[in-house]
């Protein structure tokens, strides 16, 4: 059976060890891109897409390591008796992950010019079809 206690124990280590694992070659991407840009852009500029991936990572990284915690030691528990999130629930669980999750990819589309490139590609298709 998947629902064992081994088998959960298990899968909270490898999702953690996956997830550090892609976290860290993003990281290494947008550091390397950001420390690649000119020298004269203002730090934020230059480095903002680095900082927001980093603290990203913290942030989902959070919810795995209260995982593996409560796996090993019994402590930090996301449920409490009556099934309600408990202060390490919303902390990890629900501020950690959102925040983390909106930081990357705030980062990773920052860094990228996702939106910046859509936006060109978008008017150029609008005006070669009004011509």
């Amino acid at each position: 059976m998947l629902n064992t206690s081994g088998a959960i124990h298990l899968t909270h280590s490898l999702t953690w060890g996956i997830n550090l694992a892609i976290f860290t070659n993003m990281l290494h991407f947008v550091g390397r891109r950001c420390a690649a840009k000119n020298k004269t852009l203002p730090y934020g500029v230059r480095w903002g897409p680095f900082w927001c991936v980093f603290f990203g990572m913290f942030g989902v990284m959070l919810d795995l390591t209260r995982h593996l915690i409560n796996d090993n030691f019994n402590i930090m528990p996301m449920f409490d008796k009556n099934h309600n999130l408990t202060v390490y629930g919303w902390v990890s669980s629900v501020f950690g992950t959102w925040v983390g999750a909106i930081l990357l990819v705030a980062g990773v589309l920052w860094e990228t010019r996702v939106l910046k490139k859509l936006k060109v590609a978008f008017r150029s298709a609008r005006s070669a079809g009004v011509q």
